[in-house]
């Protein structure tokens, strides 16, 4: 697997045997919040730890760009997202009502940077 770096800052892609398999996309906000916008793996390469991989290579990059902290936001029912953040040290802050389309809730999730020991 390679990553195709496209931004060279914060977003990422992972291919395989020249497909696209997944990605992932972080940017800074203007109080110095990393903040993951979106990631995604190809149902047929979940499990293989393309997930974690794309997720630690782009907190690397928040923190090389001055990231005190990191956040994403992600749906209440999807499990899997919420284990693999969670083993990479994100903490559930709150619950944002409605936050999808569908209506369904989300968890806002933070990774501290004075507390995260990289690559686990």
């Amino acid at each position: 697997m390679m990553f195709l770096d496209s931004n060279r800052e914060t977003f990422l892609v992972a291919e395989y045997s020249g497909q696209v398999v997944g990605y992932v996309m972080g940017y800074i906000r203007p109080d110095m919040e990393g903040h993951i916008m979106s990631i995604a793996v190809d149902p047929l390469y979940r499990g293989n730890g393309i997930g974690r991989l794309l997720m630690e290579a782009v907190i690397d990059r928040l923190i090389k760009r001055g990231a005190r902290y990191i956040g994403l936001e992600v749906r209440v029912s999807n499990k899997g997202a919420i284990k693999l953040y969670e083993k990479l040290g994100f903490k559930k802050m709150k619950i944002i009502r409605g936050y999808y389309s569908d209506g369904e809730d989300a968890y806002y999730m933070m990774l501290d940077l004075n507390t995260w020991g990289g690559k686990s």
